[in-house]
């Protein structure tokens, strides 16, 4: 998994849907290609635009695996935070896999209003080393 770190410009990445209610792959690729020529210096995937929680594991898994074989996995980053921790760490657990830094993590008790108590479960079980993808490591977490 890169180490690198990401600066400048990140945009946020919308996910454009078929008739069907799938991902469209292609065009999210096009207009990803698009936002990496133009000035962006990296992309979230799947991560503050709001639609991936309105995605199935499957369709986000296929997602990140077309953009981590068309796009310099150094400049992406993607959310895999889930309402459900299973589903989280599954998704978690796939972006290792592709080598995706899975930078955006929002466990369901951090989406209302909660103390870091509240959040130590979740985000315990993902800190903790799987024998056979282990995970970036979380150390804390700040409210404001």
């Amino acid at each position: 998994m890169t180490s690198k770190r990401l600066g400048g410009v990140i945009a946020a990445v919308p996910t454009p849907v078929t008739e069907n209610g799938e991902p469209d792959t292609a065009r999210f690729l096009r207009h990803a290609e698009w936002a990496l020529d133009n000035g962006c210096h990296a992309l979230n995937v799947l991560g503050t635009t709001g639609e991936a929680n309105s995605f199935s594991a499957r369709q986000r898994m296929a997602l990140m695996e077309a953009a981590a074989s068309a796009i310099d996995r150094a400049r992406l980053m993607v959310g895999t935070g889930t309402p459900d921790l299973e589903t989280t760490i599954a998704l978690t657990r796939r972006a290792h896999d592709l080598a995706l830094p899975p930078r955006s993590f929002c466990h369901p008790t951090t989406t209302r209003a909660s103390t870091t108590t509240a959040c130590s479960p979740g985000l315990s079980a993902l800190s903790q080393p799987h024998p056979a993808t282990p995970f970036p490591s979380i150390s804390t977490i700040s409210r404001r």
